[in-house]
């Protein structure tokens, strides 16, 4: 597990996890094992993500579920 020392994450996490920086991670955002998040990415609170991958500046709302996916700024396509 690796999480950046500027990225902010508020969640337990589960490994393996890889959190680049200035990401954030919200209290309340759920984030399982095999979770890539990419520099500058943004999960919200009620978000779930689960064996996926968030590029860099990637905004994940609240509600969104992203599991097998790859996640960019305003496409998600299935793993």
């Amino acid at each position: 597990m690796f999480v950046h020392p500027s990225a902010r994450v508020d969640v337990p996490l589960r490994a393996p996890v890889l959190i680049q920086a200035g990401a954030i991670v919200e209290r309340g955002a759920a984030v399982g094992s095999g979770v890539t998040i990419g520099a500058q990415a943004r999960v919200d609170s009620g978000a779930q993500i689960e064996r996926a991958v968030i590029w860099e500046g990637t905004h994940i709302a609240a509600g969104e579920r992203v599991v097998e996916q790859i996640a960019a700024p305003g496409v998600r396509l299935e793993a």
